[in-house]
């Protein structure tokens, strides 16, 4: 018995009711008319262009990666800076993408007690061992991320080598990229203290 707006086949309200009719009652395909929905495409930001919306699109610009989210694709790769972790009196890595990324520092090794009463100045070369793309003749501009946002570290040009004095509690961030134009090479003031132990970059 098969039901259509509340009547029957076999009921006098039927129009077929007569049994002359086929008893199979095609039944329309809902369906036909609807369009298939298609999936969106994705575009690619223009070269040297950011686009932060497209957010599984790799951005393109060369100045994204330090300033915008673009940023974990530095943090993608690493170098270990002063060895096996524990080893040293200063632990690190850095993660830098041809001409800019990051560093972390922090301090390590098994001894608290120099850890806290020893001052530690890291001693990290600007060359292609930290993964930069080698270049004599470019500059570098060190910033200070974390603790002391935006501190400015000096200006370092490729093979020279950057002294960074470790603080006692905190970790450190530090961002590296190519100096803006016309600036020079230029270190910051740093004074020698008692019982400083300055510890080298991949053992140097």
């Amino acid at each position: 018995m098969l039901r259509i707006g509340g009547a029957t086949a076999d009921s006098p309200d039927h129009p077929e009711s007569s049994g002359t009719s086929d008893p199979l009652i095609p039944v329309p395909n809902r369906h036909r008319n609807q369009v298939k929905s298609r999936p969106i495409a994705r575009r690619r930001p223009p070269q040297g262009q950011c686009n932060t919306a497209a957010r599984n699109t790799r951005c393109t610009s060369p100045d994204h990666n330090i300033r915008s989210g673009c940023r974990r694709l530095s943090l993608k790769v690493k170098r270990d800076l002063f060895g096996c972790p524990g080893d040293s009196a200063i632990d690190g890595s850095a993660h830098i993408i041809k001409d800019r990324g990051f560093l972390f520092l922090y301090r390590g090794g098994f001894d608290k007690k120099v850890n806290r009463e020893t001052t530690l100045r890291a001693s990290i070369p600007i060359n292609r061992w930290l993964q930069l793309t080698e270049n004599p003749d470019a500059l570098y501009q060190l910033k200070e991320i974390y603790p002391r946002e935006g501190t400015d570290l000096g200006v370092y040009k490729y093979g020279e080598e950057f002294l960074y004095d470790m603080p006692r509690e905190s970790a450190v961030i530090l961002s590296i990229e190519p100096a803006p134009v016309g600036m020079k090479p230029r270190r910051p003031v740093q004074k020698n203290q008692p019982k400083m132990l300055v510890v080298p970059a991949f053992g140097a």
